[in-house]
């Protein structure tokens, strides 16, 4: 142990048991070289996971990410560290994927709404808020759409009353002259 090989170290205390069984001592010993070797294969394991994390989150891949952190923890899943790291990562994929969706249901808005469908826009919003109640994104659009649904409806109903009012101001004078 004293050279800092725990690998070597442990094959060394296991072969010295070999050749003296039941002595004490040097079961001591390798238990705790094979302690320190497992404490040296985790952080080597660790050092790689860094690695590839690294270069993969700087490649932009989140995922490939996330997956090395799995594979990590679920060969150390007392390493708190790495449950850290895959709840972050987590966190950062949830918040990039209602990004994504909330900026895809805005592009359809803009198109129902230029085509006049605001009812389709609000169905579209209420679903997603049903899926994210959280969305202040969604509950915004909700109630914009509704707003303007409701100056649609009011400004339909006061054109048709306008128009009733303009047929029967119309129809008036002529059946007075009949």
């Amino acid at each position: 142990r004293l050279q800092g090989d725990p690998v070597r170290a442990a094959e060394v205390w296991r072969r010295f048991n070999d050749s003296y069984p039941g002595f004490s001592d040097a079961e001591g010993e390798l238990r705790v070289a094979e302690r320190e070797l497992a404490i040296h294969e985790q952080r080597k394991a660790r050092e790689a996971a860094m690695r590839d994390a690294a270069r993969l989150r700087t490649a932009g891949d989140l995922q490939g990410t996330l997956a090395v952190w799995r594979t990590y923890a679920a060969l150390y899943p007392a390493d708190e560290d790495a449950a850290r790291e895959l709840r972050e990562i987590q966190a950062e994929l949830t918040v990039r994927e209602r990004a994504r969706r909330v900026a895809a249901l805005e592009e359809e808005t803009a198109r129902r709404r230029a085509s006049g469908d605001l009812d389709g826009a609000l169905a579209q919003w209420t679903a997603y808020l049903s899926e994210d109640p959280a969305s202040a994104e969604a509950t915004r659009a909700v109630d914009l759409l509704k707003a303007e649904i409701t100056e649609r409806d009011r400004s339909r109903r006061l054109e048709e009353a306008r128009s009733a009012a303009a047929r029967a101001l119309l129809r008036s004078p002529i059946e007075n002259s009949v």
